[in-house]
């Protein structure tokens, strides 16, 4: 499975790989604004764009498809020209992993799994917080723009960036850059919205 997405290319669309805003200086404690409150209630989404992963020692980007049912996540990859796949199902605590190749992996440390097999070194129970603007409960810290929309979270050593919020009513950003030290994933969303809890 790995040795598919070490082929990869690094095929970001130009837009997505722009300077990133300099860190801001002065960021608060993260209390969250009225939106950030409504957006962390909605229970159920889906997305359609692209992510690219990028580390110290390898570089990959992809289509993602990903839906959202709670604590319950279902993310689709599929790299450049069908160049390899995955299928990742899981929740906080258990996740499984099918490659290209029909072989499925399972494990209860979800971010050991991706790690190893992916190179996605990022949480990804904080992942479903962060691609709509709002920090996994905790301790973070947040800087938000005249409409309450988060430019920019820090959290457990991670900077979360925020652009282009024009998705969702303009409420939910369509690009977003996590980076820590060598690692970085960026997302490109096509398409979010919002779905039935039972879909």
């Amino acid at each position: 499975m790995r040795a598919f997405f070490l082929l990869l290319l690094w095929l970001f669309v130009s837009a997505g790989c722009s300077s990133l805003p300099k860190t801001p200086e002065n960021l608060d404690k993260a209390v969250l604004s009225p939106l950030q409150q409504q957006l962390a209630k909605i229970p159920a989404w889906k997305l359609r764009g692209k992510v690219a992963v990028n580390n110290e020692n390898e570089s990959w980007s992809a289509s993602v498809r990903w839906k959202q049912l709670h604590d319950e996540y279902l993310i689709n990859l599929i790299g450049p020209l069908g160049q390899g796949s995955a299928r990742i199902n899981g929740n906080d605590t258990s996740i499984s992993l099918e490659t290209s190749d029909g072989e499925t992996l399972y494990s209860n440390q979800p971010q050991t799994l991706l790690e190893e097999q992916l190179g996605w070194k990022i949480p990804i129970q904080a992942l479903r917080y962060w691609v709509v603007g709002i920090p996994q409960p905790g301790e973070a810290r947040q800087s938000l723009n005249e409409l309450g929309q988060a430019s920019f979270i820090r959290q457990d050593n991670w900077n979360i960036v925020y652009e282009d919020h024009k998705l969702y009513n303009n409420n939910i950003p369509s690009r977003i850059t996590i980076e820590q030290k060598e690692s970085s994933i960026r997302l490109m969303i096509y398409q979010w919205e919002e779905i039935a809890a039972d879909e």
